[in-house]
């Protein structure tokens, strides 16, 4: 088993932070891991500096290499929009995608690291890409795509 949560930001296109939990399954080098993730908004224009955003829910695949000190990872699942637009009502579901080109991963001692037990792991996405599309079905679809970065802390039991 493992468990991480991490935390970002995308100052590119649409400004955003993310909150995020994982839990998944490793085979060696390769995981499989269910994501739940915040992505609120950034507005540096009008009133409300921070919006709600997007609720990701998805599943994913990882691969380590490097002796375990590198990662690739994909995801992919429902975004929902989590506040009120002028066109899209809160609640509107599409899909997003994410992926991770390479991340660095440190561990922090206690074992953990390539399936040893009881440990924590500091894991380093410098860029990552984020595609976001909460509304598919209308006429005027709502699309974001971030270029992201992203910190976790990850604890394999």
């Amino acid at each position: 088993m493992l468990f991480a949560l991490s935390t970002g930001a995308s100052l590119f296109d649409t400004p955003s932070l993310e909150l995020s939990a994982e839990a998944g399954r490793r085979w060696g080098s390769w995981g499989l891991v269910g994501k739940l993730e915040w992505n609120p908004w950034l507005r540096f224009a009008g009133e409300d500096k921070l919006v709600k955003g997007v609720l990701d829910i998805g599943v994913g695949g990882e691969y380590l290499f490097f002796d375990d000190r590198c990662r690739t990872a994909v995801a992919v699942g429902m975004s929902r929009l989590q506040f009120d637009t002028e066109i899209d009502k809160k609640g509107r579901k599409g899909l997003f995608f994410d992926v991770v080109p390479v991340g660095l991963r440190y561990p922090l001692g206690g074992g953990g690291d390539g399936g040893e037990p009881g440990g924590f792991t500091l894991r380093f996405d410098p860029l990552t890409f984020h595609f976001i599309e909460p509304v598919i079905d209308d006429v005027i679809p709502l699309v974001v795509f971030e270029y992201r970065t992203r910190v976790a802390i990850e604890w394999t039991p």
